[in-house]
């Protein structure tokens, strides 16, 4: 990103959207450890130290991220796009198995709503998908 800032804003631009690229890696992984430490306390019922958890996502990552290449994190995408896919699937299977009576009573197209919710309801999926930086990289 901070190539694509130089073109467009010089060295300035490139500064800014650097730091912006690199604040944002920082937080992405963190969420992602802490998506993974809450996965593992509720699948043990929290037997184990949280620290513990996140050391457990921690050290793989550390691993294969630390050449500068995206050899192997790539491929540790891969695994991560057959899991959510897998997951998917799996969901889509239950759903259909043991349906929910009554579920169109409870969902609604228009619904009211107060503004953190609605606020909440439509940054989500925007921080979900502003992983796109990373797609300018091996460019």
């Amino acid at each position: 990103m901070g190539d694509a800032g130089y073109i467009l804003a010089g060295p300035i631009g490139r500064e800014v959207l650097a730091f912006g690229t690199i604040v944002f890696a920082v937080f992405a992984t963190g969420g992602q450890l802490l998506a993974g430490q809450i996965a593992l306390s509720v699948l043990s019922s929290n037997e184990l130290c949280l620290m513990l958890y996140t050391g457990i996502f921690a050290i793989p990552t550390l691993l294969f991220a630390m050449p500068r290449t995206l050899d192997r994190l790539s491929w540790l995408s891969v695994v991560s796009v057959v899991c959510i896919v897998v997951a998917s699937v799996v969901g889509m299977i239950g759903a259909g198995v043991y349906p929910s009576d009554g579920w169109q009573d409870r969902y609604s197209v228009a619904a009211e709503t107060d503004f953190v919710t609605a606020f909440i309801s439509i940054t989500n999926p925007v921080f979900a998908y502003a992983g796109h930086f990373m797609v300018i990289s091996p460019l």
